[in-house]
């Protein structure tokens, strides 16, 4: 489905130009997820109708592929399944996804524990999560949340968890990463 709406602007020398905007909505011939994306067209100042192509931008989903390809795919699809989840306000299996997705990165990281706190605690003593991301998750009592039935999860309860989980992907497989490449490295080397 293309979607398409039309501009003027004027250029730094007094002339219109014509932008145009295809929105394009699709699907992904091997995890069948949509996406959107948006094509901008400029016709320049010499010729109404010839529009040139500009560059194609993903909305939808966003992602930072400087940090996402260092995720584990099935980290990254338990937690793209946890996002499915919240968009259908399916709270608690959102907040069941997330709850894998945690379970999955100890697992990566070969944390043993008999309970979800005690494999965080453990990510933070070996300094895999800091002490801040390591209050965060005991505050939110995720491993009270994986067991109770009789809660009923709203949608504060499962962005809250969401928000927690992202920031465990982004700070182990980005930022750890990135700082443990940075200290390989010496400054000014080639």
């Amino acid at each position: 489905m293309e979607v398409q709406d039309e501009h003027p602007i004027f250029n730094s020398w007094g002339g219109t130009v014509t932008t145009y905007n295809e929105f394009t909505f699709l699907k992904c011939p091997q995890c069948f997820q949509p996406f959107l994306t948006c094509t901008e067209y400029c016709n320049g100042s010499e010729s109404y109708n010839d529009f040139e192509y500009a560059q194609v931008k993903t909305l939808y989903p966003i992602s930072n592929t400087s940090s996402t390809y260092r995720v584990p795919t099935y980290i990254r699809k338990s937690f793209q399944e946890a996002f499915l989840c919240l968009n259908a306000k399916a709270f608690s299996a959102c907040i069941a996804m997330c709850i894998k997705t945690i379970e999955s990165i100890c697992e990566e990281h070969k944390i043993e524990g008999n309970s979800l706190k005690e494999k965080l605690e453990i990510m933070r003593q070996q300094e895999i999560i800091n002490h801040h991301l390591y209050s965060w998750a005991s505050n939110l009592r995720l491993q009270d949340l994986s067991h109770e039935v009789d809660i009923n999860f709203n949608q504060n309860d499962a962005q809250q968890i969401v928000e927690l989980t992202d920031l465990l992907i982004e700070y182990i497989f980005r930022y750890r990463k990135n700082f443990e490449l940075f200290k390989k490295t010496k400054l000014g080397d080639k």
